[in-house]
């Protein structure tokens, strides 16, 4: 970006400023407070633009993934408990009805 913006009357004069336009366009802040003027600037911008929305979207989808595996894998412990649980239920029903049948003998 300091490459395509080296007129004196331009905004990023500096290695400092390039950083900042190119950081406050990927995430998408955009302060407008140095802008570019040349029409390769204004091309790079645009390509900036399309890029950090794309790879924080990427982010985003990366973390969360990340979080929902963890959930995932508590979901299905807990599913696998109550499918425990309600086999014993189950058994001890069997057991409690064999009890009666044979109290009544």
């Amino acid at each position: 970006m300091l490459v395509l913006e080296s007129s004196p009357d331009d905004k990023i004069n500096t290695p400092l400023d390039a950083l900042w336009f190119v950081m406050t366009t990927i995430t998408t802040v955009g302060y407008g407070n140095i802008t570019p003027m040349s029409f390769g600037g204004k091309i790079f911008g645009i390509i900036l633009m399309i890029v950090g929305v794309g790879f924080f979207s990427l982010l985003t989808a990366t973390l969360s993934s990340w979080f929902m595996r963890g959930i995932e894998s508590e979901e299905e412990e807990l599913k696998n408990k109550i499918i425990s649980m309600e086999k014993s239920m189950n058994e001890m029903k069997l057991e409690i009805k064999e009890f009666k049948e044979l109290l009544k003998k």
